[in-house]
C-alpha cells in the first residue's frame, strides 16, 4: 500500500513538474511584454509637460497625440485613488508639468477599481506601477503576475507575444488610444446611466464614504500641483442626451456642487463639459452613450486646446 502511494506520487510529479515549469518560465516573461499599463509608467518618466488623468472616458476621448508634450495616463475602470497614486509616486517627473488634467465624470467620485467587478484586474497596478498597497485582489494577485492575468488569459499573451509576435500594446504614442466598434446610444445610455446612479445610491447609504475618500484623493493630487506649481484643472467628459435623462437629479447636483466646491476652495478651474452642443459633437461622434468615437476625441480635444490649453 505504501509502495503504490510512493508511485502514484512519483507519477504525480513526473506528470505536474514540465507544467509547473511552464508556467514558471510564462510567470518569468511575462512581465517583460510590452503592454499599456508600462507604456504609461514609461510616459511619465519621461516628464510630460501635460498630463490627463481618469478613466475610459478621458483614455479614449482625449487624443494626446494632437497636443505636445502631452500624456494621457488615464486607463479604462482607473479610479482616483490610482489617479492620486501615479501622481505622488512620481513627482520627481512633474518638473516639467505645466498642467494636470484629472477627470471628474458623474460616476467618478462615488466608484473605486477595487469595488468593481469589471475592467482591467487591480492587481496589475503592483505590478506595472510598481503600486505598493493591499489591492484586495489576494496574495497569489499580488505577487505572482501570473495568477493577476489568470493561468489560461496568461498562456494566450504568452503564445501571443512570444510565439506569434503580437502585442498586447495598442497604446498610441502619448497614450492615447482610440475606442473602436459602434454600440446603441439609447440602450447604452440606460443601462450606463443607471448603473452609476446606483453608485451614488450604495455610497449614500454609507454615508458617502467612497466619495469623501475620493475628495480626499483630487485634494493630495492638487495639493502636490500646488507644491509643484503646476496648474490642476477638474475636467468632465461629453455625455449623450441618452445618458443624462436618465441620471438622477439629485445626485448630479450633488457632482456638480462637490466638484465647484473643491474647484472653488483650491482655488482652480472646473469644467464641465458634458454638454455636447458646446463643444459641436453629434451622436456620430459616439461609440456609446458617454464615449467618444475617435473622431469624436478628435474634435473634443481641439475643443480643448482651443478653450483651455491655450487660453
Amino acid at each position: 500500500m505504501k509502495d503504490d502511494k510512493v508511485i502514484f506520487l512519483f507519477r504525480l510529479l513526473k506528470f505536474a513538474l514540465p507544467i509547473l515549469i511552464i508556467l514558471g518560465v510564462i510567470n518569468f516573461l511575462l512581465p517583460t511584454f510590452p503592454n499599456n499599463l508600462k507604456y504609461k509608467k514609461q510616459l511619465i518618466l519621461n516628464e510630460p509637460n501635460i498630463i490627463f488623468l481618469g478613466s475610459s472616458h478621458t483614455y479614449f476621448g482625449v487624443n494626446t497625440d494632437m497636443i505636445e508634450g502631452a500624456a494621457n495616463l488615464a486607463y479604462a475602470s482607473q479610479s482616483l485613488d490610482f489617479d492620486a497614486f501615479i501622481i505622488e509616486d512620481n513627482q520627481q517627473s512633474l518638473n516639467q508639468c505645466k498642467y494636470i488634467f484629472i477627470e471628474v465624470s458623474y460616476h467618478s467620485l462615488p466608484y473605486l477599481l477595487k469595488n468593481s467587478k469589471g475592467g482591467i484586474e487591480i492587481s496589475q497596478y503592483r505590478h506595472f506601477w510598481n503600486y505598493n498597497e493591499p489591492t484586495g485582489a489576494g496574495v497569489l494577485k499580488d505577487h505572482i503576475v501570473l495568477f493577476s492575468y489568470g493561468i489560461k488569459n496568461a498562456v494566450k499573451i504568452f503564445v501571443k507575444n512570444l510565439l506569434l509576435r503580437k502585442s498586447l500594446l495598442n497604446t498610441g504614442e502619448t497614450g492615447w488610444t482610440p475606442r473602436k466598434g459602434k454600440k446603441d446610444l439609447v440602450e447604452t445610455g440606460k443601462i450606463d446611466s443607471k448603473g452609476h446612479n446606483k453608485l451614488y445610491l450604495k455610497d449614500e447609504k454609507k454615508g458617502y464614504e467612497v466619495l469623501d475618500f475620493n475628495i480626499r484623493n483630487i485634494e493630495k493630487i492638487i495639493s502636490i500641483c500646488k507644491k509643484k506649481q503646476i496648474t490642476a484643472i477638474l475636467f468632465s467628459t461629453p455625455l449623450t442626451k441618452y445618458y443624462l435623462e436618465h441620471l438622477d437629479e439629485k445626485y448630479f447636483n450633488k457632482y456638480l456642487k462637490v466638484c465647484k466646491t473643491i474647484a472653488s476652495q483650491n482655488e482652480i478651474s472646473f469644467f464641465d463639459l458634458s454638454n455636447t452642443a458646446m463643444i459641436n459633437l453629434e451622436e456620430e461622434h459616439f461609440q456609446d452613450s458617454d464615449h467618444l468615437t475617435p473622431q469624436g476625441a478628435k474634435i473634443f480635444t481641439q475643443y480643448l486646446i482651443d478653450n483651455i490649453i491655450d487660453k
